[in-house]
């Protein structure tokens, strides 16, 4: 055991990441412990780790795979960094460009033509096929 470490559960507690995600960053060898008791397997942490688990757990929290995660900790200056966190940026920006168009086309699929209307007590329903349910066929869009 360390004299001056700190156990898992408040190294923990200090980064809020659970025990067991540390576990897996220790597995994966992204946050590796300061010690580990050979005979419990034990992990020991340093108050000087908690700041790069900080990054890994904002960079985590921001969708960043581990293997990004790694690559970021391990670049060798400012410029290769923000290079990696840049192209993770780029790919969430697609992916978020990708579900506006899913979500255009959802609302387009749920809107009536505009040569029908919702059927209401004072206004049956149209008689062109519409979609949502709307026209006499009250099934799928055309």
């Amino acid at each position: 055991m360390m004299a001056a470490g700190l156990t898992v559960g408040d190294f923990s507690r200090a980064t809020h990441l659970s025990v067991k995600t540390l576990r897996h960053y220790h597995q994966v060898g992204l946050l590796e412990p300061a010690a580990v008791n050979p005979g419990t397997g034990y992990r020991y942490y340093t108050a000087g780790q908690i700041p790069a688990a900080q990054v890994i757990r904002r960079l985590r929290d921001l969708e960043m795979p581990v293997a990004d995660v790694k690559a970021v900790l391990a670049a060798p200056d400012a410029a290769a960094r923000n290079a990696l966190i840049a192209a993770h940026l780029a790919r969430l920006e697609a992916g978020l460009a990708q579900t506006r168009a899913a979500v255009e086309s959802l609302r387009t699929l749920l809107a009536p033509p505009a040569n029908c209307s919702r059927p209401t007590a004072a206004r049956p329903p149209c008689s062109s096929p519409c979609r949502a349910g709307y026209g006499p066929s009250g099934g799928s869009p055309p």
